[in-house]
């Protein structure tokens, strides 16, 4: 019984932890274009 606690524990984190390194790599990516348009924007 506790083992599976602890599996469907670890399983809800392992999902959480998903989500946030797509969120992290979303918004990475995100910056990236919006700086290389403001240094665009900042040379003209």
């Amino acid at each position: 019984m506790a083992a599976d606690e602890a599996e469907r524990a670890v399983r809800s984190h392992q999902n959480s932890y998903n989500l946030f390194i797509a969120l992290m790599k979303y918004g990475t990516i995100i910056s990236v274009i919006i700086a290389f348009i403001v240094i665009l924007i900042i040379r003209n």
